[in-house]
């Protein structure tokens, strides 16, 4: 893995699983397998204008970026949130889905690793 800081960090689900990896690799699959599909949908939302999904969708997946201890994606998903309830401003939604891909695409590579490492 290159030196870039890892956007990951399982404590929360090492805890939550009590250190069980097949647990732990379950709840890695299931992320995986959802998580990744949804954040892709937000532009497509933004672009048909349908914020309250977008708004929806960004709260459904704060609770995965959370057991997967991914807290820069929970943050920019409560900052879509909050730019929702505060009036739509497209150009900082569009900014702010491109930051959330990013940062899913890179904790997708760290969690495939994780997994293929246990």
């Amino acid at each position: 893995m290159n030196t870039q800081t890892k956007l990951i960090d399982l404590t929360f689900l090492e805890s939550f699983t009590k250190n069980d990896q097949g647990k732990m690799k379950r709840y890695i699959e299931m992320y995986l397998k959802s998580t990744p599909d949804i954040i892709e949908e937000f532009q497509k939302e933004l672009e048909n204008n349908n914020f309250e999904n977008l708004r929806l969708k960004a709260h459904s997946i704060k609770p995965q970026a959370q057991y997967m201890g991914i807290t820069t994606l929970k943050e920019v998903l409560i900052e879509i949130e909050r730019v929702i309830r505060s009036g739509n401003d497209n150009d900082q939604l569009s900014s702010l889905i491109k930051k959330a891909k990013t940062i899913s695409n890179q904790a997708t590579i760290e969690l495939q690793l994780f997994l293929h490492s246990v």
